[in-house]
């Protein structure tokens, strides 16, 4: 949240945890709908032999995140894919 500097708007939160979850690898990117995906998952070895506690493990990260972002109107969801991280970060309806 430092990052985002003092009462960031949304889109400035958004660029700052972006920029810490592409330095723990996640390689974040933005979709045309306002979803962020997250390209890699850093524990994909483990995640291929324990989805469940792996996948869990990242929902809390990400809700973490949130959390401490003290963000609204966006929501951490397991979605999982292939080649990529099983965790979505969604708009949440108004």
């Amino acid at each position: 949240r430092r990052r985002a500097g003092a009462r960031p708007s949304r889109a400035r939160l958004l660029d700052a945890a972006m920029a810490v979850l592409g330095e723990q690898g996640y390689e974040p990117v933005v979709t045309d709908d306002g979803s962020l995906l997250l390209r890699n998952c850093p524990f994909d070895a483990l995640a291929k032999r324990r989805p469940t506690l792996i996948c869990g493990m990242n929902l809390s990260i990400m809700g973490g995140v949130l959390d401490g972002l003290r963000a609204r109107g966006i929501s951490a969801i397991l979605d999982p894919q292939a080649g990529r991280c099983c965790v979505v970060w969604e708009p949440t309806p108004r």
